[in-house]
């Protein structure tokens, strides 16, 4: 997680701590990228060519965008278990995150900067992943 916006959401929680998360080892990140291409039956090793695969596959969520006042991440994707890790794919797999999805879903306006940063979201099983474009686009891939 990029040290400004740790900072950014202390600023604003004079007390609070920002919610635990941690970087993903290279081996967690290769068992996703693993799980991603079971789950979407695609041969591609090299990430990049993957995420463009399955962003092709995926649908625009209409009507939401991630620059809304009141944008709200669990209405785009029904997680079952608030706190199962999530994977915050930032920079083709160079840098991802580990986090509980309700800590994502309550922190993300402190996450997610606009015009700024493009992330995947995924969970495990690569089943789905969430894009949220930099513009506030919101796309979801489904296996």
């Amino acid at each position: 997680m990029d040290k400004h916006k740790i900072d950014n959401f202390l600023s604003e929680h004079n007390k609070g701590e920002f919610p635990f998360w941690r970087s993903a080892s290279p081996e967690e990140i290769c068992k996703q990228i693993k799980n991603l291409r079971k789950a979407y039956n695609l041969a591609s090793t090299v990430p990049q060519e993957l995420m463009l695969k399955i962003y092709r596959m995926s649908n625009q969520i209409c009507g939401k965008l991630a620059t809304d006042e009141k944008f709200d991440l669990s209405n785009i994707m029904l997680v079952q278990n608030p706190n199962s890790d999530v994977y915050i794919n930032w920079d083709y797999w160079s840098t991802v995150d580990v986090m509980q999805w309700g800590d994502l879903v309550q922190y993300f306006e402190y996450i997610w900067y606009p015009q700024a940063d493009d992330m995947d979201i995924s969970d495990e099983t690569g089943n789905w992943v969430i894009f949220v474009e930099h513009s506030g686009l919101i796309r979801v891939a489904l296996s």
